[in-house]
């Protein structure tokens, strides 16, 4: 069974699926071959719809499990007897009979106000290298609401300042994209990239020929981990005395809001946040406050601004 985990996880990876899912995934599997060792199954073809059926009455008897970790265990569980079905290690795949469990529908959690952001922009030191950078991944999360993941992995060859540009590589779904790049974001990362990164580079031991083209650089001088930034932003709440919780999330949901307050259409908004879904998209026109019916007669040619034409039938009899 290990052996088949870790293929499974191999093609997870090779398939661009992110290294956080794959951990999960991981994790999520390692919970069921537990309960297989429970039942003393070690052969995979033994495993049925009935075993698999009390395998989620056991995640949902776990009243610490929420039901976002339940469904979560019961993909990877499709996803990994999909690999297996296609690897031909079993004939059948029971695992498609399962159902997630209905999730309660939330809205996301409030933006930051404009004020929040301002505090927290303005609380890196810039006298040192670490504000200078801290303040330009600050100002890149509010600018283009991209995700903590793809900050931590752009390279000098993603930002275009001369264009005010910044290209996401294989971002969610393995898809690429190219999002705005505001004044204020290429100002400081126009700074970092002249005098702060040059500084931090120099920690690093490597021979210059070996050393990292990631755009950010932890102290010492190696590229910028994940934790590192969402840890970052986690201080820098508590720095300005903000109360609610304030993840890199936050700016991302914030310009959202404030694109759809501001009427940017609809299929720009979902470009420049990289959704796959419109569904996604429209989870925020709730929080924005943005009357949907307005937008759709601003918008929409033949919604309701235009009289509608007489189209009275004119039935005549058929004798």
């Amino acid at each position: 069974m290990e052996q088949h985990l870790k293929g499974f996880l191999r093609d997870m990876e090779i398939r661009n699926y992110s290294p956080y899912s794959v951990l999960k995934y991981a994790r999520c599997l390692r919970i069921f071959f537990e309960f297989l060792k429970s039942k003393r199954i070690s052969d995979l073809k033994r495993i049925g719809r009935d075993e698999l059926r009390e395998y989620t009455e056991y995640l949902g008897l776990k009243t610490f499990y929420s039901p976002s970790y339940v469904g979560a265990n019961i993909r990877a569980l499709k996803l990994f007897f999909k690999y297996l079905k296609r690897s031909k290690v079993i004939l059948f795949d029971f695992s498609v009979l399962l159902k997630e469990p209905k999730m309660p529908k939330q809205l996301p959690k409030e933006p930051l106000t404009l004020t929040e952001v301002k505090q927290m922009l303005e609380t890196p030191d810039l006298r040192i290298p670490r504000g200078i950078r801290d303040r330009a991944i600050l100002e890149t999360f509010y600018s283009t609401g991209i995700r903590v993941q793809e900050m931590s992995r752009l390279t000098l060859l993603d930002i275009d300042l001369e264009n005010g540009l910044l290209t996401v590589r294989e971002g969610k779904g393995g898809k690429d994209r190219v999002v705005p790049l505001g004044k204020h974001a290429s100002f400081y990362i126009s700074t970092y990239l002249e005098g702060a990164r040059p500084l931090l580079l120099e920690k690093d031991k490597q021979p210059k020929a070996v050393k990292t083209n990631r755009l950010w650089l932890n102290k010492f001088g190696g590229p910028l981990g994940k934790q590192v930034i969402v840890d970052m932003v986690k201080q820098y709440r508590k720095q300005a005395g903000i109360t609610k919780q304030v993840t890199a999330h936050s700016f991302r949901r914030t310009l959202a809001v404030e694109l759809i307050r501001n009427e940017c259409d609809f299929l720009s908004v979902k470009n420049i946040l990289g959704h796959s879904s419109s569904a996604t998209t429209l989870r925020y026109c709730a929080l924005s406050g943005v009357d949907l019916k307005d937008a759709m007669k601003k918008c929409h040619p033949r919604y309701g601004s235009e009289e509608v034409e007489d189209a009275t039938p004119n039935i005549q009899s058929m004798g």
